[in-house]
């Protein structure tokens, strides 16, 4: 299953797991499946591009247990979008996930075992950008398909 619920600083932006998800939310040609058992195909052209500002929050363990990729092109093009927390649970990044976040700095990936990277994902990027990964597993990102690319960027998560 795909992400189905966003919050930006405790705001819900983006919620599938609703009852009133339309079809112009969705992209042409996906499909979400709704807490009824409905299900919607997308009629939205193109990606849907949220005026996204400031830190997307993680999502509580319990609301993301269903959650496994981050859908191509996902947050791409959302210039004001500084930071990010990838839980545990996503094994998979598609490809432009956050192709031309400008002012993305900051990128902390929890799970162990580096999740599948699609193609150009920090692709116009801040030249800044640090990715935050488990400080045991910084050789298997390093060195992870897709991931060699920004090798120089990945750094063992600061210790609280």
């Amino acid at each position: 299953m795909l992400i189905n619920k966003i919050t930006l600083n405790s705001q819900t932006l983006i919620d599938l797991t609703s009852d009133t998800v339309l079809a112009s939310d969705v992209g042409i040609g996906k499909t979400v499946h709704l807490a009824s058992g409905e299900k919607v195909t997308g009629t939205q052209p193109q990606y849907i591009k949220p005026l996204l500002t400031g830190t997307i929050q993680e999502l509580p363990e319990d609301a993301i247990l269903s959650i496994s990729k981050i859908a191509d092109y996902k947050f791409a093009f959302c210039p004001e979008l500084t930071t990010v927390t990838i839980p545990s649970n996503i094994s998979e990044i598609g490809s432009n996930v956050f192709e031309g976040c400008s002012s993305l700095v900051s990128v902390t990936v929890k799970a162990d075992i580096p999740p599948m990277l699609g193609t150009n994902v920090f692709k116009d990027t801040n030249s800044e950008l640090v990715i935050y990964v488990p400080s045991t597993s910084i050789t298997a990102y390093q060195t992870a398909t897709n991931w060699a690319e920004y090798a120089s960027k990945i750094v063992a998560i600061p210790e609280a």
